[in-house]
C-alpha cells in the first residue's frame, strides 16, 4: 500500500482537527449520521412539522439550539462532502451514503472524539523514530502528524504528549509498515515532570 494512497484529503485533516478541539461540526455529525443510518435522503432531515423525520434531524443535531449550523448547512456540506469522494448520492434513488474512504473516515472520528474527550490519567506519552531517509515522506507525514496531536517536540525525533494517540493513527503506522522505526513509550513518572508539563501550556505537579 502506497503513502500516495493511504495519505487523507485536506477535507480529512480540517474534520480531524475539528475533532481534536473536543466538538463536532456539521461534516462530522453527517458522516456518523451517514455511517449509523446507512442511506439518507435530504428530506428525511426535514420538514419539522413531520414526525418521520424526527430521528434524522435530531442524529445531525438540525434541532439542538446550541449547534449553529443550520438546515441550508446540510446541502452545502452533503454537496462538499460528495465532491471530495467522502459521500456518493444516488441520483435516482436521491438518496446519500458513504464511500469506502467515508466509512474509514467515520471511524476516525469516533476514534479521535474519544482520545480528546478523554481525561489526562496522569501518564505521559512518548514517540521515539528513527525513519530512513528514502522513507522521509512517511517521517514528515509522523512529525505532522504529532504536532496534529498536541504532542511536544523534546528533540528532532523524539516528541511527547499528555494523551494517547487514537488506535486508528497507530494503526496507519503499521498500515506504512514503519513499527520497526517508531516506538511508543508510557511514562507514568519522571523527574522533569514539572518542566515537560509546562511545554503543554500549564503546570501541575
Amino acid at each position: 500500500m502506497s503513502f500516495k494512497t493511504i495519505n487523507k484529503s485536506r477535507s480529512r485533516q480540517r474534520i480531524l482537527k475539528k475533532i481534536l478541539s473536543g466538538s463536532l461540526n456539521s461534516a462530522s455529525f453527517i458522516l456518523l449520521a451517514l455511517a449509523e443510518l446507512g442511506k439518507i435522503a435530504v428530506d428525511s432531515f426535514h420538514p419539522k412539522k413531520y414526525a418521520f423525520t424526527a430521528l434524522g434531524r435530531k442524529v445531525l443535531g438540525l434541532d439542538d439550539t446550541s449547534i449553529s449550523w443550520q438546515d441550508k448547512t446540510l446541502y452545502e456540506r452533503l454537496r462538499q462532502l460528495t465532491k471530495c469522494g467522502l459521500v456518493v448520492k444516488d441520483q435516482k434513488k436521491k438518496v446519500y451514503y458513504l464511500s469506502p474512504e467515508g466509512k474509514q473516515l467515520s471511524v476516525e472520528i469516533l476514534d479521535y472524539f474519544s482520545a480528546a474527550n478523554k481525561k489526562w490519567d496522569g501518564v505521559l506519552r512518548l514517540v521515539i523514530f528513527d525513519i530512513p531517509e528514502q522513507k522521509r515522506a512517511y517521517r514528515d507525514w509522523l512529525r505532522n502528524n504529532l504536532y496534529f496531536f498536541n504532542f511536544k517536540q523534546l528533540q528532532k525525533s523524539v516528541f511527547i504528549g499528555k494523551n494517547p494517540l487514537p488506535e486508528s493513527f497507530i494503526q496507519e503506522i503499521s498500515n506504512f509498515q514503519l513499527d520497526n522505526f517508531v516506538h511508543l513509550f508510557s511514562i507514568k513518572e519522571a523527574g522533569n515532570k514539572k518542566e515537560i508539563l509546562e511545554l503543554f501550556g500549564r503546570f501541575e505537579d
